[in-house]
């Protein structure tokens, strides 16, 4: 995941998310970041602020830290930033055991450049009726194609004969027509029909691994009896939607990216999302009645329901990936969550042999995305050793990487866990090995330290 403010834009929105139990604290600063030797250096700003920059988010609630640039103009040159998101600790318990506190830090990189001047292709008319009628827009925005449409006797089974032009997206109304007191024949009522005034333009925006709705429409018009008789119509209208142009069928349908990678969902007919709309020949699940009296068309709108489904595996690409397909569009986040449990070493009398517990680290990223992990030294770190502090004074213990407590795990480059998210987007379990060395020295009492986990990715 990464944040980019283009000139003149001078803010930009992170969403935090807390997928705990318990209410998150947390504390929100921006850094400069450059790179020396390959090392990353960090440097205190006043060019970009945060709001809030102290937070308190409920289990389960979302909470949007606005990230302003004070400065205002364009910029010459490309300013790089990384935004620090710290969970606060909280205050423990008096009966909690001696252990340590694993607190979790998300290092975000935010770059604040000049607005790119990347061309977005031929403007679209700004009123498509004032210079076509019946021009659908297709899958790149300024294509267009035109339905051909045949009166017919029943729903079932019935299309159109033709489709011109743009080979995405196209949607067919298969219709039939009766007068009032009478049916029309199909040779005498070509006159009556229905065409669809525009294509589909469905956004699902800002998608996650928990998928997400979004609603839109598609409008037609049918057509009164022009006629002598005069007669009110009554068209049965079926909706079928083709799979467009990244799809290989219907249900479910999908959109890709510049990776190649796929993006799967589906449209329906009902908000509850239980009848997919299908292709010409496919059960029509959306029929509408629509009653035409003499003289005037009718215009209706007949709405759309998707769904991206939850759990894909999406390939990395930095912050969010753009999916689309003729006229459906997605953004997948490609951020990355990291969670820690504590480590606990028990109650013990004051050890005399080393003292051995581990605890885990979770790693959640989009599929392919390589990440470091690093742990600081703690709040009590001296003499190459972290220590946890108590009434008694300090009780030494260090952190590794490997069962046999040989690889210190910490916070420089070369200390750091290493890996990357597999194809399938697997959640990435690490364990940390925790040692107590012999100190039959150590005065009894409770020992605590916090050690933080910063995620870089």
């Amino acid at each position: 995941m990464r944040l980019k403010i283009e000139t003149p834009q001078r803010a930009q929105a992170l969403q935090i998310t807390n997928n705990g139990s318990e209410d998150l604290e947390a504390q929100v600063r921006i850094m400069r970041w450059t790179q020396v030797d390959g090392e990353d250096r960090l440097a205190p700003t006043d060019d970009v602020v945060v709001s809030p920059a102290i937070l308190r988010v409920a289990p389960g609630k979302p909470q949007t830290v606005r990230v302003v640039r004070l400065q205002e103009g364009p910029v010459s040159n490309e300013a790089s930033y990384r935004v620090l998101v710290d969970e606060l600790p909280r205050k423990p318990s008096s009966n909690e055991p001696t252990g340590i506190t694993v607190l979790v830090r998300y290092s975000i990189p935010l770059f604040v450049q000049a607005a790119s001047t990347q061309s977005k292709g031929p403007a679209r008319p700004a009123n498509l009726d004032q210079v076509q009628t019946q021009v659908i827009p297709g899958a790149n925005g300024h294509e267009s194609w035109r339905p051909v449409m045949q009166l017919t006797g029943a729903c079932a089974g019935v299309h159109p004969v033709e489709t011109c032009g743009d080979t995405g997206r196209h949607f067919w109304l298969a219709w039939a027509a009766a007068g009032l007191m009478s049916a029309f024949h199909p040779g005498a009522a070509q006159a009556q029909s229905c065409y669809i005034n525009s294509g589909l333009s469905m956004n699902f925006g800002l998608v996650t691994g928990s998928g997400r709705a979004a609603s839109s429409s598609v409008n037609y018009t049918c057509a009164p009896d022009y006629s002598s008789a005069r007669n009110t119509l009554y068209y049965q209208v079926c909706l079928f939607i083709g799979p467009g142009t990244s799809s290989t069928g219907t249900s479910p349908r999908r959109m890709t990216n510049y990776h190649g990678d796929y993006l799967y969902y589906d449209l329906f007919s009902d908000p509850v999302r239980s009848q997919p709309i299908g292709a010409p020949g496919s059960t029509p699940v959306y029929q509408i009645l629509t009653a035409v009296a003499p003289g005037a068309t009718v215009a209706v709108r007949a709405p759309l329901y998707g769904w991206v489904y939850a759990g894909q595996a999406v390939s990395a690409g930095g912050g969010s990936v753009s999916f689309s397909s003729s006229g459906v569009h997605a953004y997948y986040d490609n951020g990355c969550t990291v969670a820690a449990s504590n480590l606990n070493f028990g109650r013990v009398t004051p050890p005399q042999a080393a003292v051995h517990e581990t605890s885990r680290i979770s790693v959640q990223c989009a599929s392919g995305t390589p990440w470091r992990v690093a742990l600081d030294n703690g709040l009590n770190f001296d003499g190459g050793m972290r220590r946890m502090a108590g009434a008694g004074g300090y009780v030494k213990y260090q952190l590794y990487k490997d069962e046999s407590h040989t690889d210190v795990w910490g916070g420089e480059a070369t200390d750091m866990r290493e890996g990357a998210t597999d194809a399938n987007g697997t959640v990435a379990s690490l364990t940390v090995y925790g040692e107590v060395p012999p100190q039959p020295e150590v005065q009894t009492g409770a020992y605590t330290d916090t050690v933080v986990v910063t995620l870089h990715y």
